[in-house]
């Protein structure tokens, strides 16, 4: 019976090419760096990223530890530093074995069971339906059970819609999360139409009430023009301190002059030159005995017939 052959193995130059072409592969797919951190969404988010490289460039799974635990930065470089150390040597790692300590340090079980509640009582409420479905898809992976099926995931949906949404889209009875979100848009399309139509249409009067208020303000502001409490004089003459009252010039109060005319020795309400501009003021009076132009006309004209 001839021995089997032992299978060659790969000189050590040759080991160092391949795993060198490895990391340059890993390297050029841009991998995220992760430093310890408050989300936990962060951390597995980034667990799904690294694995996604390691599909493309069909990494061996004792190497998927070395490149992953390269991208670990600061808090996280010391915890996984730490937790390496205690492992005997000579005992490597699996990506199964990493992952279960990373997730377990950084994304525990009692967080993903909060999530899992906050996706059993998702309600699309005030949320825009594009809102509500972006965080439908983001809690869904905490309740895989949940939406396994597209029948199932379609249900969820359709339980958490807006009511008017939801009677909308409920009667078609669709089988899969896409047409149900398919409908739902086209009815969300269809209460904006309807909503802006009916501004439109009330466009027209809201515009006469502006044009109210507009004229309003206009008549105002001529009123204003015309001596109001903001025309020029009432702004360029504040009430005096002295006298509490608007004038020009000087305050003549209590020094003895006139109001009038600013000279001693007489009161305003005997001012000589204020009864001349009084007169001057006052419409032509007709003198007795001196007929009006009107009634010297007509004399004139009655004399004229009279010759």
């Amino acid at each position: 019976m001839t021995p089997l052959a032992t299978p060659p193995v790969a000189p050590p130059q040759e080991n160092l090419r391949n795993n060198a072409t490895l990391v340059e592969q890993f390297w050029k797919l841009q991998p995220p760096t992760f430093e310890s951190g408050l989300d936990p969404l962060v951390a597995e988010d980034w667990i799904a990223t690294i694995e996604r490289i390691f599909n493309l460039i069909d990494c061996p799974d004792p190497r998927k530890v070395t490149c992953a635990t390269y991208m670990l930065q600061h808090g996280a470089r010391h915890w996984w530093d730490s937790t390496a150390r205690s492992r005997p040597q000579g005992h490597g790692w699996t990506w199964d074995q990493f992952k279960e300590l990373f997730l377990k340090k950084y994304y525990p079980s009692n967080i993903r069971n909060q999530k899992e509640a906050e996706f059993l009582m998702l309600k699309q409420g005030s949320l825009t339906l594009i809102e509500y479905e972006r965080k439908f898809d983001e809690l869904s992976r905490f309740a895989p059970a949940l939406v396994d099926t597209e029948q199932k995931r379609a249900r969820r949906f359709e339980q958490g819609l807006r009511d008017d949404l939801r009677q909308a889209v409920v009667t078609f009875e669709l089988g899969t999360y896409h047409e149900v979100l398919a409908k739902a848009q086209l009815a969300n399309f269809r209460e904006s139409s309807n909503s802006n139509s009916k501004l439109s249409q009330s466009g027209p009067l809201e515009k006469r009430k502006w044009e109210d208020k507009g004229k309003g303000k206009q008549d105002y502001s001529k009123k204003n023009k015309e001596g109001g409490p903001t025309s020029g004089y009432y702004q360029l003459n504040p009430v005096c301190g002295k006298c509490q009252k608007r004038h020009t010039g000087l305050c003549l109060m209590g020094t003895g002059a006139c109001y009038s005319c600013g000279e001693m020795g007489h009161f305003s309400k005997f001012c000589p030159k204020g009864q001349v501009k009084k007169q001057q003021q006052q419409p032509y009076q007709q003198k007795p005995g001196n007929p009006s132009k009107g009634q010297a006309r007509v004399y004139a004209l009655t004399g004229q017939e009279e010759d």
